[in-house]
């Protein structure tokens, strides 16, 4: 039977929604931004992910204070690019720059929802005795508060400013993990599969639509490591070679089924 002691979640994007309201702020912002101005929507598309790729770069690139600033220096730049005198005194005088600061800020509490399949499955998790664990970038507050809608199983909560090898690796020393028998579960091949493996750990990719953004861009997964669409499927990837009890166990939680086309029956 295939052991496994350990699992490190993802958070944003693997157990809760995410992208939906960062793009619901993007559009919303664009549009205002583009009626306001004269500008092209696609071209304050390009000043804002400008900003938005060096805003990852900082050591906050993931608060909430950080991701204003993208929307405020968008906001700058497009002033500076306005050549109609009378669209620019408009653009000027007018606060709706400002609300979409304000609404940005707002987006950024939204009330982040659990992926259906979640509780179940890391209550099943828990039950079997697996130590599980939440790694995340972000701020503090926010993510903690975002765990706190989810079941009480998890061992410990840390929250960091990127991922990579030396981040993954010093988690599952800090844990006292069996890297053999320790697995990473997360939507992003850039910080949470390939870092994994390259720190010698497990890894199980969950694809939850598209969750692709400038900080993180689409990557095939790699050769060898299994993709799922729901957690639900996270248990037959972990324990294809387990005893009839667990079988026992994974029949009570309804599993669905890849195509080779990829669509889900």
């Amino acid at each position: 039977m295939k052991k496994v002691t350990n699992i490190l979640f993802d958070l944003d994007n693997t157990l809760v929604r995410c992208m939906v309201y960062y793009e619901f702020i993007r559009k919303n912002m664009f549009r205002k931004f583009s009626e306001l101005s004269g500008l092209e929507y696609e071209e304050i598309s390009k000043i804002f992910t400008n900003f938005e790729r060096n805003r990852i770069k900082r050591p906050d690139g993931f608060d909430r204070n950080a991701f204003l600033d993208s929307i405020n220096e968008t906001r700058i730049e497009i002033l500076n690019r306005i050549t109609d005198e009378e669209k620019r005194k408009n653009y000027i005088e007018s606060d709706e720059p400002f609300k979409m600061i304000n609404f940005g800020d707002q987006v950024y509490n939204a009330p982040y929802t659990k992926y259906d399949d979640v509780d179940i499955v890391l209550s099943q998790l828990k039950d079997m005795g697996i130590n599980l664990y939440i790694v995340t970038k972000g701020s503090f507050y926010i993510q903690s508060q975002k765990v706190m809608e989810l079941p009480k199983v998890f061992s410990g909560l840390f929250v960091i400013p990127h991922k990579n090898k030396s981040i993954w690796k010093g988690i599952a020393e800090a844990i006292e993990a069996d890297f053999n028998t320790t697995y990473v579960v997360g939507d992003s091949v850039k910080d949470d599969i390939l870092p994994a493996l390259e720190a010698g750990l497990k890894a199980v990719h969950i694809s939850r639509g598209n969750t692709s953004w400038v900080g993180d861009p689409t990557m095939n997964v790699p050769v060898g490591v299994d993709s799922i669409v729901e957690l639900k499927q996270l248990l037959d990837v972990l324990f294809k070679e387990t005893s009839f009890e667990y079988h026992e166990q994974l029949s009570l939680i309804p599993m669905l089924t890849v195509k080779a086309n990829g669509e889900v029956e």
